[in-house]
């Protein structure tokens, strides 16, 4: 088993590496359930738990699984295999009557953001319906590329998120933030700011590899890669545009 992606999660169970799921209940050692290996996936991957604790969604590159680890049909757009090895090319973003599930569908100059919005099914309640299917609602600009990172923090409203995702120009690291609410996604607001971390694996580096995290409070972003750079910075969660200042 290999797994790249370990991060506390409030909701006590992750999905990771061969589709092992860990189930930390109420804060005790982990249990093993085995029982959805058939929903492979290397390092893609994200889920999502209750307020009390009980996984009710994960994904893959291929699908989103409900608790049962049956596929919400259609699948999605990335359903192919080497989509599956990106760092951080999944996430779920929950809000009271919907979740937005986010994925990477290339990284690059051909890159491509894309959503599915789930919703509660209105026929079986208690089950779970794609309301809208693959929508990609963001590309990279001109000259820029997308890398393998892709994380979120709660507003400061304490209702929306910001998602935020890393990316390449010529000279530089760009960062590209959205705003989600439960009915709208508005952005990119970019930034160029952050180490220069070189040539990338289209060119034979490694810079595109990595993950990048924010602090429990939302202040704090940190962004590292494969290749040894390590990037911290400070975060403003409250901001309509929030901007990141360089702390090292």
């Amino acid at each position: 088993m290999v797994s790249l992606k370990v991060h506390a999660q409030h909701d006590w169970n992750w999905t990771f590496g061969d589709s092992i799921l860990l189930k930390f209940e109420n804060g005790q050692n982990p249990v093993v359930d085995t029982g959805k290996i058939h929903a492979w996936f290397l390092e893609m991957g994200a889920s999502y738990s209750n307020a009390n604790g009980n996984m009710e969604l994960f994904m893959n590159h291929k699908y989103i699984y409900d608790s049962t680890a049956l596929p919400l049909l259609p699948g999605l757009a990335s359903n192919n295999t080497s989509i599956s090895s990106y760092t951080q090319g999944g996430l779920i973003l929950p809000f009271p009557n919907r979740i937005y599930c986010f994925y990477l569908q290339s990284v690059q100059a051909s890159a491509g953001l894309s959503v599915d919005i789930v919703e509660k099914s209105l026929t079986n309640p208690g089950e779970w319906a794609i309301l809208k299917d693959s929508v990609i609602f963001s590309t990279p600009s001109a000259g820029t590329s997308y890398s393998e990172k892709m994380s979120a923090v709660r507003h400061s409203n304490g209702k929306d998120w910001w998602l935020l995702l890393h990316g390449q120009i010529t000279n530089g690291e760009y960062f590209y933030k959205y705003l989600v609410t439960e009915n709208h996604i508005s952005g990119h607001f970019p930034q160029i700011i952050g180490s220069d971390y070189g040539v990338w694996s289209s060119g034979g580096g490694l810079g595109e590899i990595g993950e990048m995290c924010f602090s429990p409070d939302g202040k704090k972003l940190i962004a590292v890669t494969y290749s040894g750079y390590i990037d911290l910075f400070d975060f403003d969660p409250k901001n309509k545009r929030a901007g990141l200042g360089i702390l090292i």
